[in-house]
């Protein structure tokens, strides 16, 4: 276990080496930090009523037709992306921009030209596929499922430009992207629609995440072109330049594609070897035990441009500075929240979600308990890819999706639920001590 926490007195002085420095480096991932927790929670607590108010005024029915969009546009999306939001952050993290030979405009123009031009061809085919009775003949669910065509770009635009202002060190205003901007505008839209200012269907809710979408990316636009150099209109960049950034992304295409089968294999195994109230259970614990993965999400994001920079310049003793700084404050917070989990997670269950959801709270504990595993190792995931080891990600990526898979299965049929979430907590860990045991060949963790 001394090994695991990465020696816990290294690590707490570490942290505190960090907050007395004081140095330019120290201020930026304290106060995006800050900030970044504050805004992460506030999005928590926004989507946690925006949902239980649609779920209210849409009823069932049109509430799961809803759920079934957002989720397949989000589905969709990880493979339109292309992989470019990681490489993006890194890639203008390292660009200086001081010197006009390192600008950082160009490669975001490439992010962003490349990921809508996949995006606009796939949304293009499934408009094409829905409106065609062979191949798609659910008509009631047409219209909303045609939104995926709208929703698709515009979130995919909205999160390459987050990546570009995390890159280019714009932390406080990236997450407001991110964790503010579309989750207010979509709790509006819950509002009206539960008042009845607008007919409640999925439709209309679809139309008002649409808003949110398009009104994020034009925030996050703004921002960068407030932030960019002016440059001459007759430049233009060539093909080759993109399809060389597609190329790079592909190492990270490939983990997020694996790392969506982790997240959804389960929900699938419980849905096959169970009832629809299992499924229910299963989503609700699993769902309320991310809140202990926000903390660690938040400070990789500040953290992350710090890390690809600090490696270029070869200052791998600021880099482990940052590791183990992250990794003291996220193990702390993890175990805080089993620990709540474990005592009270039952109560806590039923006064957000109802009495009935209460008998969750072996699932809560359970995939907790892997998160927990997950902070111990530290940032390790974010450290490979900001420091070039995509390609290795990857390959743990893949190979930790393919046991889940089979080990879901097989506690699934065995243990039910139960061995569901097992299966579940045991890939998470053994996703983060496999990348940690590759991390300890390169870096002095």
């Amino acid at each position: 276990m001394r090994t695991l926490i990465g020696r816990p007195a290294m690590m707490a002085s570490g942290l505190l080496h960090l907050w007395r420095s004081r140095s330019d480096t120290a201020r930026a991932l304290i106060s995006g930090s800050t900030s970044g927790l504050i805004l992460s929670a506030a999005n928590r607590v926004i989507a946690l009523i925006a949902t239980a108010l649609l779920a209210r005024s849409l009823g069932m029915d049109q509430f799961g037709i809803y759920s079934l969009v957002i989720a397949s546009a989000l589905a969709i999306r990880t493979f339109v992306e292309l992989g470019l939001p990681t490489l993006l952050v890194r890639e203008v993290a390292r660009a200086d921009p001081g010197t006009a030979s390192t600008d950082q405009s160009p490669v975001i123009r490439d992010a962003v030209l490349l990921a809508m031009t996949s995006s606009l061809s796939v949304a293009a085919l499934i408009g094409l596929v829905l409106n065609v009775p062979l191949f798609f003949d659910r008509g009631s669910e047409r219209v909303a499922l045609l939104t995926i065509t709208i929703l698709l770009p515009l979130g995919t635009l909205s999160r390459i430009l987050a990546a570009a202002l995390i890159g280019k060190r714009e932390l406080v205003r990236a997450q407001v992207v991110e964790f503010v901007i579309a989750p207010v505008v979509m709790l509006g839209g819950a509002t009206i629609l539960s008042l009845q200012f607008a007919q409640p269907t999925a439709e209309n809710a679809l139309a008002f995440q649409i808003a949110a979408n398009a009104s994020a990316a034009l925030c996050a636009a703004v921002w960068l072109k407030r932030g960019s150099p002016a440059r001459a209109r007759s430049e233009r960049r060539s093909r080759s330049s993109m399809l060389a950034l597609g190329r790079a992304g592909l190492p990270f295409l490939i983990a997020n594609i694996a790392l969506l089968l982790n997240a959804q294999i389960d929900t699938v195994v419980v849905g096959i070897i169970g009832s629809s109230t299992d499924v229910a259970l299963y989503r609700i614990g699993t769902q309320s035990a991310i809140v202990s993965t926000f903390a660690l999400q938040v400070i990789q994001n500040v953290a992350s441009p710090y890390i690809a920079k600090f490696h270029l310049d070869g200052d791998s003793a600021r880099v482990r500075q940052i590791f183990r700084a992250i990794q003291a404050i996220t193990f702390v917070f993890n175990l805080l929240i089993v620990i709540l989990f474990a005592l009270v997670g039952d109560e806590i269950l039923a006064l957000l979600f109802g009495r009935a959801y209460a008998v969750a709270q072996p699932v809560l504990v359970i995939i907790s308990v892997g998160y927990l595993v997950n902070a111990a190792c530290g940032p390790i995931g974010m450290l490979l890819s900001m420091t070039g080891h995509e390609k290795a990600l990857s390959q743990i990526t893949w190979l930790t999706a393919i046991l889940n898979i089979g080990t879901a299965m097989l506690l699934g049929l065995n243990f039910g639920v139960i061995g569901v979430s097992v299966a579940t907590a045991l890939s998470v860990a053994a996703y983060h001590l496999l990348m940690r045991l590759y991390a300890r060949r390169f870096f002095e963790l």
